[in-house]
C-alpha cells in the first residue's frame, strides 16, 4: 500500500460571508462544516468576508475561534461598502464632490455584478480570490454557505469554470430573500450536487422556489443530539425580585419596542415589581434607531443593554438569572438555541412568526412559548418560569450532525474513498 501525500487529500473551499471570531448563526454552522471536513481527512479552505457590519451586528468571540481547527486555513477580503466608510479624509474625490451621486453610481455598478443590496457588490472580488485560491491549490469541491445569496451565486460560478463539485448550504434564509433572489441563484442550485438546509421549514421553501430537488435536498440540523440531564440553578425564594435576561436574535430586534411596552405594564403586577430585565445583543447598524430610543426610556425601569457573554460562558451572566427570555424568529433557524437550553434556565420564547415543527423550542420541556406579547401575559410567564422547580431537562449534546451529511456528500477523504 502506498503512502497517502498531499495530493490524495481532497481539497473543499466553503464560501461564507461570517467567519469566526464572528459570532453569528452562519459563522458558527460554517465552522461547524469546516471542522468536519478536515477531522474527516479532508483539506479546507474558508473564504471568507472581513465586514464592518458584521462585526457590529453579531459581535467577535475569541473564545469562538479558538474552536476552529487549526488546519482549517481562511482567507479574508475586506469589505469596502461605502457606507462602511464615513471618514472623508479617504474617500476619493469624485465621491467627496458628490457624495450623492457618487452613491447612487457605486450602488448601480454593485447591482451589475449582483443585485442584492449590501452583498452584491462583492461578487467579482469573491470570484478573483476564489480563482486565486485555485491557482494555488486544486479544489475538488465549492460549498456555499448562504445567506448571503451572493455567496451561492459565487460558488455556482466558480465551479462551472473549474470543473468542480457543488454543495450549496442554505444555512439562514427567510422567504422575503428567497422570493426576491430566487432567480438569480436558480443556475446555481440547478449544478448543485447536494444541497443543505438546516430544518424542514427551509426544506419546505427551498422546495417550493426551486424544482428538481428531489434526491439532492439533505437537512442537517444546527443541533446534534439530546441527552437528558440535571442541571442546576440558583434557588429563588418567593417574593425576591426575578431577574430575566433576554436574548435578543439579530433578527428580532424590531420586536423590543413591543417587549418594552409589554415589560412597563409587566412592572405594575404587584409580584414583578423590582423585576429587572438585562438585554443581550448588539443593536443592528440598520433598524437599530427605534430599539434603541425604546431601551433609553426603559432604563429607570430596570431595562439594561449589554452584550451577550461569549460562546464559552454558559451561566448567563455569572448566575445572577432566573429566566431567559428569548426574541427570535420562528422562521428561521435557531440560532444560539443549543447554548440557551444548555444553561439549564428556565426559557421564555417570544415569536412573532409561527415556528416550524421540528424547531428545538417546541421540542424542549422547560421552554414556555409565549403567544401574547402583553405585560399580563409577560408577568404570567415569566413568574411561572422562575417558580418552576429545577427538573431534569433535554439539552444539545455536543454532537455535530456534519460528519454523517459530509459522509452522504462525498467530502472529506471517506467520500472519496466511496467515490
Amino acid at each position: 500500500m502506498r503512502d497517502v501525500t498531499e495530493s490524495d487529500v481532497p481539497e473543499t473551499l466553503v464560501l461564507s460571508w461570517d467567519f469566526p471570531p464572528i459570532d453569528s448563526s452562519v459563522a458558527r454552522r460554517s465552522m461547524a462544516l469546516a471542522n468536519a471536513i478536515v477531522q474527516d481527512g479532508g483539506a479546507v479552505t474558508v473564504l471568507t468576508v472581513d465586514s464592518a457590519a458584521a462585526r457590529h451586528d453579531h459581535g467577535v468571540d475569541p473564545a469562538l475561534e479558538s474552536v476552529v481547527d487549526p488546519r482549517v486555513r481562511v482567507v479574508r477580503i475586506e469589505d469596502h461598502h461605502p457606507d462602511r466608510r464615513q471618514d472623508i479624509a479617504t474617500w476619493p474625490r469624485e465621491r467627496a464632490q458628490d457624495p450623492a451621486g457618487w452613491r447612487e453610481r457605486w450602488a448601480a455598478d454593485a447591482a451589475s455584478m449582483f443585485d442584492e443590496p449590501d452583498f452584491g457588490h462583492l461578487h467579482d472580488l469573491l470570484v478573483e480570490q476564489a480563482g486565486a485560491i485555485r491557482a494555488q491549490r486544486p479544489v475538488a469541491t465549492v460549498v456555499a454557505v448562504a445567506a448571503p445569496l451572493v455567496m451561492a451565486a459565487v460558488a455556482g460560478r466558480v465551479a462551472e469554470s473549474a470543473g468542480c463539485e457543488l454543495v450549496l448550504d442554505f444555512a439562514r434564509i427567510d422567504e422575503h430573500r428567497l422570493v426576491a433572489g430566487a432567480q438569480l441563484v436558480s443556475s446555481a442550485v440547478a449544478r448543485a450536487r447536494v444541497v443543505w438546509c438546516p430544518d424542514e421549514t427551509t426544506r419546505e421553501r427551498l422546495e417550493s422556489s426551486f424544482g428538481g430537488l428531489e434526491g439532492r435536498i439533505d437537512v442537517v440540523s444546527d443541533g446534534g443530539e439530546v441527552e437528558v440531564r440535571a442541571l442546576p440553578r440558583p434557588r429563588r425564594e418567593p417574593g425576591d425580585p426575578v431577574r430575566v435576561a433576554c436574548h435578543v436574535e439579530h433578527e428580532a430586534w424590531e420586536s423590543v419596542p413591543e417587549l418594552i411596552e409589554a415589560w412597563f405594564e409587566a412592572r405594575g403586577v404587584h409580584e414583578f415589581a423590582g423585576a429587572t430585565l438585562r438585554l443581550l445583543g448588539r443593536l443592528p447598524l440598520k433598524g437599530g434607531t427605534v430599539p434603541r430610543m425604546a431601551v433609553d426610556q426603559a432604563a429607570d425601569r430596570g431595562v439594561t443593554l449589554q452584550a451577550p457573554p461569549s460562546s464559552a460562558e454558559r451561566d448567563l451572566a455569572g448566575g445572577e438569572v432566573d429566566v431567559l427570555l428569548v426574541l427570535s424568529r420562528g422562521d428561521l433557524p435557531a440560532g444560539r438555541t443549543s447554548d440557551h437550553l444548555r444553561t439549564g434556565l428556565p426559557v421564555v420564547w417570544w415569536t412573532p412568526v409561527p415556528p416550524g415543527p421540528d424547531h428545538p423550542y417546541e421540542r424542549a420541556a422547560h421552554v414556555h412559548r409565549l403567544t401574547t406579547l402583553t405585560g399580563s401575559a409577560l408577568s404570567a410567564a415569566l413568574l411561572a418560569a422562575a417558580s418552576a422547580p429545577p427538573q431534569d431537562v433535554a439539552v444539545p449534546a455536543p454532537v455535530s450532525s456534519w460528519p454523517a451529511a459530509i459522509e452522504r456528500a462525498g467530502l472529506g477523504r471517506s467520500g472519496k474513498e466511496r467515490a
